[in-house]
């Protein structure tokens, strides 16, 4: 495999993943071998904005550990950790056999867990989607948050709220995504859903989520952000009867 030396780094140049923004190596301090992955992307202002977000959201065993951010011929680049995984979104999660309840409540609630302390730190991640989630194939509840592209700093004004009730909205639709396999994305798909209206495609997969877990994921989806979860915190004591 071919392989770079950037600063006090090795990279091996076939990429790992694909983030928004740019792509991702794996990569080895030159000193002590350790494994990382690296983030490289020619967007340097948003780089530099996603290196703040994960330097300032500090240590969390949900989300990546922030190592180094270095800026080399109009390339910036972010060390991070290596998680080997891929993410939800993948073809490949749909090999294991997470689709119960009990599993998608777990998976969902380290979301969750993740996220909380992200708002706590002032942070709202704005693009909650599967392939943002990773997993470990050996241990699906091994799990990172990934890609701080779009990360919004918040506080309370309402605006700020908003942006921490489209995180939950889309844990919920996550969620789901984990119980049925498919994602709920349209007004078309969520509105029979909330409204326990029969829909000519995919009813019978939404069928098999009991009343109680539906209730909890409609009031995340809800039409009207008003009436959506507003906190982590009350999200996660809403799951958590369930188990």
């Amino acid at each position: 495999m071919k392989k770079k030396k950037l600063k006090n780094y090795e990279i091996y140049l076939n990429p790992i993943g694909k983030g928004r923004f740019g792509k991702v190596y794996m990569g080895q301090d030159l000193k002590h071998q350790r494994k990382y992955a690296i983030k490289k992307t020619t967007n340097i202002p948003m780089a530099k904005h996603e290196a703040f977000v994960m330097q300032n959201y500090g240590s969390h065993p949900l989300l990546p550990s922030f190592y180094n951010f270095f800026i080399i011929e109009n390339k910036a680049y972010i060390v991070m950790e290596y998680f080997p995984g891929t993410n939800i979104g993948d073809r490949k999660f749909n090999t294991i056999k997470t689709r119960s309840p009990q599993k998608a409540i777990h998976l969902t609630l380290k979301i969750l867990k993740a996220l909380q302390h992200l708002h706590q730190k002032g942070f709202a991640h704005h693009d909650i989607l599967p392939q943002n989630i990773l997993f470990k194939e050996d241990n699906p509840n091994q799990i990172r948050i990934i890609d701080f592209g779009l990360t919004k700093q918040i506080n309370n004004s309402q605006q700020n709220k908003q942006y921490k009730t489209g995180d939950l909205s889309g844990v919920a639709i996550i969620c789901l995504y984990l119980l049925v396999g498919f994602l709920l994305e349209t007004p078309q798909e969520i509105d029979p859903f909330i409204n326990g209206i029969k829909s000519e495609t995919k009813i019978k997969e939404l069928d098999l989520i009991t009343p109680h877990l539906k209730n909890i994921l409609s009031k995340g989806v809800h039409p009207n952000p008003k009436k959506r979860y507003h906190s982590a915190e009350e999200f996660i004591k809403k799951l958590k009867v369930l188990l």
